[in-house]
């Protein structure tokens, strides 16, 4: 009879519909699921809340880094540029670096001139005059000669710059030493198969230059090889004293003839 009943007993369950079955399933408690759903919604709103606040500081520092670094329009840029070419410079490590063998190394320009202010603009007077002298009037042929050239002015000099011509034919193994007043020299270059020499010399603006005599820029030398007139002579072109902040100043540039025999 025990058996009997078991078997009813199962049939009956086995005999209930899938709907019943599901409803005698036990059910999971709600705040169980929704629990492990928490961690989930929270992580998110987190990663959220960091991404508006590093957006919202990222805002804040261009727009002081813009304030510190306002953008120029184009016409002030050209003042901008305009300014810093008027301003030159102020000192002789200012000055560009040029390569010495290059022809246009050292020479003075405007821009390589301290700057001018407007109680430094007076009229300049042309007073400078560049002259060469020789030891001697006439030489042999294989006789060393000696020749300076010699700066007068009667105003502060900012700088000298010149070119000597001879003939290469007729004055060999040339060579220049400097002055003694000058103390920076740009360029002392000898060309001797074109038979030209170029000095430049530029005047520190904390130098004082004494002018109340003759002052000697350079000794030539070099052997006489050829017979009759040789001339040395300043290519006027390249030849220039300058003053009163950068104004040429140069009077006259007197040459040198000798009898070679």
């Amino acid at each position: 009879m025990k058996e009997n009943n078991s078997l009813s007993t199962n049939r009956q369950i086995n005999n209930q519909s899938p709907a019943m079955q599901e409803n005698s399933t036990p059910s999971i408690p709600q705040s169980s699921q929704s629990s492990k759903k928490d961690p989930k919604i929270f992580v998110g709103l987190l990663l959220l809340l960091l991404i508006v606040i590093g957006g919202a500081v990222f805002s804040i520092m261009q727009s002081k880094q813009q304030t510190k670094n306002p953008v120029l329009d184009e016409e002030q840029i050209v003042q901008q540029e305009g300014t810093d070419k008027l301003q030159g410079t102020g000192s002789l490590s200012e000055v560009k670096e040029v390569d010495p063998k290059s022809d246009s190394a050292g020479e003075v320009h405007q821009e390589d001139l301290p700057p001018a202010t407007s109680e430094m603009t007076a009229p300049a007077v042309q007073d400078a005059t560049l002259s060469i002298s020789s030891n001697k009037t006439t030489y042999a042929v294989g006789d060393q000669l000696t020749a300076k050239v010699m700066l007068e002015v009667g105003q502060q000099p900012d700088g000298v710059e010149f070119v000597l011509t001879f003939d290469p034919v007729k004055l060999t193994n040339v060579q220049v030493q400097e002055g003694n007043v000058f103390t920076t020299y740009l360029k002392t270059n000898v060309y001797q198969d074109k038979g030209k020499v170029k000095v430049v010399v530029i005047v520190n603006p904390e130098e004082t230059i004494d002018v109340s005599q003759p002052i000697e820029v350079i000794t030539l030398t070099g052997t006489t090889s050829g017979t009759g007139v040789l001339e040395l002579g300043f290519d006027k072109e390249q030849t220039l004293v300058a003053a009163n902040w950068g104004k040429d100043i140069l009077k006259s540039a007197n040459s040198l003839q000798v009898q070679v025999k």
